[in-house]
């Protein structure tokens, strides 16, 4: 009987049951560059590398069923910008300024 892999939202894994002592790699497929990652399975010396926009998590079977997971920080902003604060021009300034256009 072996333990299996409890894998997070959006990771894959060839197979989810392993023997202890295997290796084991599990596959998160949506890095984007604007998020900050924190992956995390509960087993020892976990080691992630990237492929592109792919994660990829490996370590060793313990003796145990290893949850796999990740946290996600955005790291850009897109709400709307602050406007500062904007100054009208009154009507006269407008008129005496267009009296030195010269046509």
């Amino acid at each position: 009987m072996g333990y299996r892999i409890i894998l997070g939202k959006g990771f894959t894994s060839k197979i989810t049951e392993y023997e202890e002592g295997e290796h084991v790699e599990v596959v998160y497929p949506y890095v984007m560059s604007d998020v900050n990652y924190s992956f995390h399975a509960d087993a020892e010396k976990v080691e992630v590398s990237y492929e592109g926009h792919t994660a990829v998590l490996q370590f060793v079977m313990p003796n145990h069923d290893v949850s796999v997971d990740c946290t996600r920080e955005y790291a850009i902003f897109c709400g709307p910008k602050q406007i500062s604060s904007t100054r009208l021009i009154p009507d006269q300034t407008l008129s005496h300024l267009r009296s030195f256009v010269i046509l």
